[in-house]
């Protein structure tokens, strides 16, 4: 799945056993291929990221999550992240 169908998926919200994980929040990046998101898991901020689209042919994308809260790890019986991952 690449970045921008991601993006539009977090944006359509995305329902999970945990509770509607939601992209709350976009804003730009210190660099022109790079966004800031803010997530979050049923109304309340589960973490940030900081999305790089890349600058070929020298860099690849990539995606860091920060600030998480503790609630990613689990949440509902099971662990958000395994979620997610399996979405992505």
């Amino acid at each position: 799945m690449c970045f921008e169908e991601l993006k539009r998926r977090l944006l359509e919200g995305i329902d999970l056993k945990q509770g509607r994980l939601h992209l709350a929040k976009v804003s730009q990046g210190r660099f022109l291929e790079e966004e800031n998101y803010t997530i979050h898991l049923n109304g309340e901020r589960l973490l940030f990221t900081k999305v790089f689209y890349g600058r070929k042919p020298y860099y690849k994308e990539w995606v860091e999550l920060f600030n998480i809260e503790e609630v990613f790890w689990h949440r509902g019986g099971g662990p958000t992240f395994g979620a997610l991952q399996q979405m992505l």
